[in-house]
């Protein structure tokens, strides 16, 4: 839950200041992408994070979960991964990855977000994959902060 309060405080202080940039958000017949970017953590402003902010487009009965794979830019074939359960009340998802390493500036990464309806994950009943521009790289943001 703290967690999910900490997204919803992020997301909603990006949209306010008008951070989040779009680049043909991507939906499901589950999900719908509002908002995609690299972002900072405070208050380790020198580290990178995917962030992608989903909504759940209709409602569910039963809990979901989620098995998240973020495309590694040190190595693409070795995906950072994440696994969350999605309550039935829940509305929103916030996904945020790990502190990253070896970003390069002017090009797209991956999110691929796979949803099953059991614990078990034997298959996979919806897929997202979403595109994530890095404006900077890990480089630039370093020596920005750090001259």
């Amino acid at each position: 839950m703290k967690r999910n309060l900490l997204g919803v405080a992020a997301l909603s202080g990006m949209l306010l200041t008008g951070c989040i940039t779009i680049y043909s958000p991507a939906q499901s017949r589950m999900l719908a992408v509002q908002g995609s970017e690299f972002t900072q953590h405070f208050p380790n402003t020198d580290q990178l994070h995917y962030f992608v902010a989903l909504n759940v487009k209709k409602p569910q009965d039963n809990e979901l979960y989620l098995d998240v794979q973020y495309e590694n830019p040190c190595d693409a074939k070795d995906p950072i991964l994440d696994s969350i359960t999605l309550d039935p009340k829940q509305n929103k998802i916030l996904l945020q990855s790990p502190p990253l390493e070896c970003v390069k500036a002017s090009r797209y990464y991956k999110v691929k977000v796979k949803i099953y309806d059991s614990d078990d994950r034997s298959k996979a009943i919806d897929t997202l994959t979403q595109r994530v521009y890095a404006t900077l790289s890990s480089k630039d943001l370093v020596e920005t902060l750090n001259p």
